[in-house]
């Protein structure tokens, strides 16, 4: 019903993109998205149980553990989901629906925004540490990262909260409520503004909080011995403080570079009237989310091959927990302990 309100024949449209090459491009983006978001999903969650499995966890792994198994779990739905759009043999009844759209919808997109959230707080905990060492110690960031980053979920899934009021399942699938089409507008300015408070402001402040980390690198560089702590360290420790802060920089910047994508496309719609799914853009508009999402995918594996580049302790986690899945010989045994850092410490 809801097409034959619209005044636009997208069999018709003549806009900068046509629809035989929308078509096109979009089926190449659509099977890039279904290798990369299963592929993605198990990079995360292996990034996850690493910075887990760090014997010197710091409120930097715990933050990253949350956001890889958040970010995880997204990807996780977007990949089944696409698999069954994909599959002619996937039912498609009601229990998919419902599936498709608290699990898939609600949980996914709550999990999504979060990470943005989780991002930022990454890169602010890394500048708090450097730029302020002294106080670090009392700063809520630093000294109890599981309990924000749960809260800022919480806060993703109840701020979210309105899929439940404004959309109901059916037996052809997820539709609006009577009060979602009486208030389509209020719930329509709702989610915009929670689009640009958990992404666009999150994008941009983590930005700001990473040239913040970076200027403070280049104007302070002796101040790297007094990192996270008020003692004196060993060198083994600084460096490891070192090498953290480039990883969190970098992969916060290839977050935020990654996702700008998506978050320019958004912001182009309120700005321009002619760029929506609903003007004589559309399959422009169309061909660059499809290609803006495909970007959300490859942030995660380019992210992933960071953490391998970047952190010593994270490429040995990672050896350890792959010769523990795919070797358990008695040989493989023995190298994943010699990989095991020594429980011996230093005078």
């Amino acid at each position: 019903m809801n097409s034959n309100s619209t005044n636009y024949n997208f069999f018709q449209l003549s806009g900068s993109v046509s629809r035989e090459q929308y078509l096109y491009l979009n089926n190449i983006f659509v099977m890039i998205k279904a290798v990369g978001q299963p592929t993605a999903a198990v990079c995360l969650a292996l990034s996850a149980l690493a910075f887990l499995l760090d014997r010197k966890r710091n409120a930097t792994t715990l933050y990253l553990v949350t956001l890889n198994l958040a970010e995880s779990f997204n990807l996780t739905m977007l990949s089944v989901f696409t698999l069954c759009r994909m599959s002619s043999s996937c039912e498609k009844g009601v229990v998919y629906f419902n599936v498709s759209l608290w699990l898939g919808a609600y949980v996914g997109i709550s999990c999504r925004r979060s990470v943005h959230v989780l991002n930022l707080l990454v890169a602010t905990q890394r500048f708090i540490a450097i730029a302020f060492p002294l106080r670090a110690k009392t700063t809520f960031l630093l000294n109890h990262p599981l309990l924000t980053s749960l809260g800022v979920i919480l806060f993703s899934l109840t701020m979210h909260s309105y899929f439940a009021i404004m959309y109901e399942v059916s037996d052809t699938g997820s539709v609006l409520t009577a009060l979602g089409k009486e208030n389509y507008d209020i719930f329509s300015k709702f989610q915009h503004v929670i689009m640009y408070l958990f992404m666009h402001l999150s994008l941009v402040l983590t930005a700001a909080a990473n040239i913040g980390t970076t200027v403070t690198l280049v104007l302070h560089k002796r101040k790297m011995r007094g990192v996270r702590t008020t003692q004196k360290t060993s060198g083994a420790r600084e460096k490891n403080e070192r090498s953290m802060t480039i990883m969190v920089l970098v992969c916060t910047g290839l977050f935020v570079f990654m996702y700008l994508p998506v978050s320019t496309n958004f912001t182009l719609v309120d700005l321009l009237p002619d760029y929506s799914h609903l003007s004589s853009e559309a399959y422009l508009f169309l061909t660059i989310t499809s290609a803006a999402m495909m970007c959300q995918v490859l942030a995660a594996q380019l992210i992933f091959v960071s953490y391998i580049i970047l952190n010593k302790n994270f490429r040995k986690n990672l050896l350890m927990i792959l010769f523990t899945i795919f070797c358990p010989l008695s040989k493989c045994r023995s190298y994943v302990l010699a990989l095991k850092p020594s429980k011996k410490v230093n005078p």
